[in-house]
């Protein structure tokens, strides 16, 4: 006798309604059709789509990053910082109004200045291992600012191949208890 479990993905419409999500999507339907009624010329046209999904895929990159973030139960609030640090100095540089360096020189400078921004995190994950050449880019671009990310167990487990001595027993002993009393929530 042999019983099938039907296993289920995702949620079902009933359990939809009355979620947080009902609300997201009520809320863009209404924007939406607000923005239909103002100016449905545009609005309604395919290069308004076009500039929305321009506008928003850089928010999209960062969430990527700040997945993450948060799927490791840390809150790093200096994504959006070093996000709108570097918007707000390339606006200056760029506008003819202010510097006039042009896109050129406003690129060169804001990517020197996510490189300054990136320094505790490459001191913080180089000294471990050449395979985290990823969390470096994504630092670099603002998406992970810092290694506090970084799951500790991971870390410390990779530390000691990198230092010998009295610090690498210490950092082994702080894993080896952050994986014992780590909630299992």
């Amino acid at each position: 006798m042999s019983d099938s479990v039907q296993l289920r993905m995702g949620r079902m419409p009933a359990q939809l309604v009355g979620g947080w999500e009902l609300g997201l999507l009520v809320l863009m339907a209404i924007l939406f059709a607000g923005g239909a009624l103002i100016n449905p010329g545009f609005f309604l046209s395919g290069d308004a789509f076009h500039a929305i999904l321009r506008d928003t895929a850089r928010y999209a990159v960062v969430a990527v990053g700040m997945t993450f973030v948060i799927i490791n139960k840390d809150l790093d609030l200096s994504v959006g910082s070093t996000n709108g640090l570097i918007g707000v100095a390339f606006s200056i540089l760029f506008a003819p109004q202010f510097n006039d360096w042009g896109p050129i020189g406003a690129t060169i400078f804001c990517l020197v200045l996510g490189a300054v921004r990136l320094t505790s995190l490459v001191w913080r994950i180089t000294g471990f291992t050449i395979g985290h050449s990823i969390t470096l880019t994504a630092g670099f671009f603002g998406f992970v600012p810092s290694g506090a990310w970084f799951i500790p167990t991971v870390e410390t487990g990779i530390a000691p191949t990198k230092v010998r001595g009295p610090s690498a027993r210490v950092s082994v002993r702080r894993a080896v208890m952050r994986a014992v009393t780590m909630p299992t929530t």
